[in-house]
């Protein structure tokens, strides 16, 4: 389950996604993810928020899913943060090195 939200105090998009980031979901998950940014186009974020926090798993096509969209806003000048709870989801960016393109957030002392 994909939803999206804008933070009117914050020039700042939020996506929270459910379930795991993998080959089986990655698709409707990806259009799931283009039906927001569509419905939000217009509106004056900067950066999106994704969060990954209740996701346990992501494969290699869930990793090109975010590559892609985090390529595709760069080229729109925004940005983009990634929160994630599972240390195995952190360390599948980090084997991956996508942690050296986009911020990846853990929680540290029950704070974010």
């Amino acid at each position: 389950m994909v939803t999206g939200s804008l933070d009117k105090n914050a020039p700042e998009l939020s996506i929270l996604v459910r379930g795991n980031v993998v080959s089986t979901n990655a698709d409707g998950i990806g259009s799931a993810i283009s039906g927001i940014l569509t419905k939000y186009q217009a509106q004056p974020w900067k950066c999106l928020k994704i969060d990954l926090k209740a996701v346990k798993m992501v494969d290699s096509v869930g990793l090109n899913l975010i590559l892609a969209l985090v390529r595709k806003l760069e080229g729109d000048n925004r940005s983009v943060r990634i929160f994630v709870k599972e240390s195995a989801v952190k360390r599948v960016f980090q084997i991956s090195k996508l942690d050296t393109v986009v911020p990846v957030i853990t929680q540290k002392r029950g704070r974010w």
